[in-house]
């Protein structure tokens, strides 16, 4: 309201006022004490991980396999297929027995034969839990709509490398969030954990990558910030080996410990990453 001297002014209100507009919660609208809390959290079931400390068994969440093109990954995450579908631990870290769909979007059909060939001989027979294939890559939408077809009963899904699966430009955020609303609601639909391959690098290619780099390179960000562990396959810094490489957790979110980077011998002949203690 308006003074005499033309001034506007709230109205003053006395206590008795605005007690009214507050409603007393019902006991069950409270948040719990912190004893009640602590509590409650006995009762529930912890959270088993599929693999230890860097993949929660949590539906709808991914996980990022990342580094320069030919590095690697692809073979990293074969292996770790393998480990998922015999229960086999991965790298010194214990895995849980799930069913595997691993799609994969490059190289040759009979170069992938006869890479799976090796990486078999190493591990028990999968009995069915890890399922395979070659797809040809095509239109972004109707290849996601495929995979969520085909990977019927899957509680891990891998798929090769991410950047066939994005409508547009893959690096350029908005189509990075896009997909990944997308892709996070196919996960949840068929009650499945995911891990993406990323191919990321530095402007200049004779730069290593670092683990913190995965944050800021193009097209790294939105899929780093959504995912809920990064694994960041690397050479070895002052090694002029190119089979001396580093696996470095740039992001465990659900890690109970500090975790460690893994140096690799990478056997090319067996296609093995062989732990150097």
């Amino acid at each position: 309201m308006a003074d005499e001297q033309g001034k506007f002014s709230l109205p003053s209100l006395k206590t008795e006022d605005w007690k009214i507009h507050l409603v007393e919660p019902s006991e069950k609208d409270k948040l719990p004490t912190i004893e009640e809390w602590k509590e409650a959290l006995k009762h529930e079931k912890p959270k088993s991980n599929i693999v230890e400390e860097i993949i929660p068994n949590a539906i709808g969440e991914f996980s990022i396999a990342s580094g320069r093109t030919g590095i690697g990954k692809t073979n990293l995450l074969l292996n770790l297929a393998y480990c998922l579908a015999t229960g086999t631990p991965f790298l010194g870290l214990n895995c849980q027995r799930v069913s595997v769909s691993y799609c994969l979007f490059e190289g040759g059909k009979r170069n992938i034969d006869e890479r799976t060939d090796k990486i078999q001989l190493r591990y028990p027979p999968t009995e069915g839990y890890l399922r395979f294939s070659r797809i040809q890559p095509e239109n972004p939408k109707a290849l996601l709509d495929k995979i969520e077809r085909i990977t019927y009963g899957s509680q891990v899904i891998i798929l090769d490398p991410l950047r066939y699966l994005v409508s547009g430009d893959y690096i350029k955020p908005r189509d990075a969030i896009q997909f990944l609303k997308e892709y996070r609601g196919l996960l949840d639909r068929k009650r499945a954990v995911g891990i993406l391959a990323h191919n990321i690098s530095k402007p200049n290619p004779n730069s290593l990558i670092e683990p913190g780099d995965v944050y800021q390179l193009k097209g790294a960000t939105e899929y780093v910030d959504g995912a809920i562990s990064v694994l960041l396959l690397e050479h070895k810094r002052q090694s002029p080996s190119t089979t001396d490489l580093i696996l470095y957790f740039a992001k465990c979110k659900e890690a109970q410990r500090e975790m460690i980077p893994i140096h690799l011998n990478y056997n090319y002949d067996k296609l093995e990453f062989e732990v150097v203690k």
